[in-house]
């Protein structure tokens, strides 16, 4: 067999081979997340443990949160659920506030996740929970608020390729604003 088309025989069988994917069941926190939310409020998460059973999925936290406001809805829960796998899951830190946007009020726990957290940040700060109400109210947006992918930060994505091996793929570029470092 020549070299041509056993490379072609390779090319080919690797196009068929299925390729990890990684699609989640929640989208984006979005507008439409907020307006159609009956509870709302703020908390810090305070505790979390990693869940080890069989029956969840791997890399699923037990946390239990503070709740600092409640901004819409009755009684917020104060447990949560969240996941760390590498596909949809969240990070999240002990310590922080986040913002919870749920579709239903009177629940005693939640799921949260990149679809229902705002992160907050490592500071309760008063005007960032202003400018949630009034997203909630309808007198601003929730990306005017808080930018156009408000809840990025905690989002986990598939880890990237790994870097080249060759010792020709050279050396990226310093962006401008960092070369003064």
């Amino acid at each position: 067999m020549s070299r041509i088309r056993l490379f072609g025989l390779i090319v080919g069988l690797a196009a068929c081979m299925p390729a990890p994917a990684c699609e989640c069941a929640f989208g984006p926190l979005s507008q439409d997340t907020v307006e159609h939310a009956e509870q709302v409020f703020v908390f810090q998460l305070v505790a979390a443990e990693h869940i080890d059973s069989g029956e969840r999925s791997p890399g699923e936290v037990a946390a239990t949160i503070r709740v600092m406001d409640v901004l819409l809805g009755a009684k917020p829960p104060t447990r949560m659920r969240y996941s760390t796998f590498w596909c949809c899951g969240s990070s999240l830190h002990l310590g922080h506030y986040y913002a919870a946007i749920l579709p239903s009020a009177g629940i005693d726990d939640f799921f949260g996740t990149a679809g229902n957290l705002l992160p907050l940040g490592e500071f309760f700060e008063p005007q960032k929970i202003e400018r949630l109400r009034r997203v909630i109210d309808g007198h601003a947006t929730l990306e005017a608020c808080f930018g156009e992918w408000p809840s990025a930060r905690i989002d986990i994505i598939p880890p990237p390729p790994p870097p080249p091996t060759s010792g020709d793929a050279g050396t990226l570029p310093v962006p401008a604003e960092l070369d003064a470092c």
